[in-house]
């Protein structure tokens, strides 16, 4: 839980809101585009799967974060990139189940809310175990 506290100390900072503004007006702008361009090909039935992959590989997210963990502390860069790849790992998780629930005939609230559930499950599981799956992926790195 000493994480969980890190997280709410860092909260209180006094330029978080100034770093919100400029974040939400760069990145904000950035992503408003991006999901745009997404919203205009879903429109054409021959670029259903182009969107779906698009979207579904939203890497520009983990490239504009990359970024940032770069400019404020560049010796996180591998601990960054190895929870990455987890992460990316637990997408691909997720997107198996939900194709699993689709393929069983699951309906489409049913299988959004037991994908919701289990990616909270997951994510609350990483946050309490943070310090242990750190260290494994550490052990990686080095």
């Amino acid at each position: 839980m000493n994480y969980l506290n890190s997280i709410k100390d860092k909260l209180f900072r006094k330029d978080i809101i100034k770093n919100f503004f400029t974040y939400w007006l760069t990145s904000g702008f950035i992503l408003a585009i991006a999901l745009l361009v997404l919203d205009i090909i879903s429109f054409d039935n021959k670029s259903i799967g182009v969107y779906a992959f698009l979207s579904g590989s939203f890497f520009y997210i983990n490239l504009l974060q990359f970024n940032l963990v770069k400019y404020k502390s560049e010796t996180k860069i591998e601990t960054f990139i190895m929870h990455t790849v987890l992460g990316g790992l637990f997408w691909v998780t997720y997107s198996i189940i939900m194709y699993l629930l689709y393929i069983n005939n699951f309906s489409v609230n049913a299988n959004i809310f037991i994908t919701l559930i289990s990616m909270t499950i997951v994510t609350f599981i990483y946050i309490i175990n943070y310090k242990f799956i750190d260290n494994i992926l550490n052990y990686f790195i080095k």
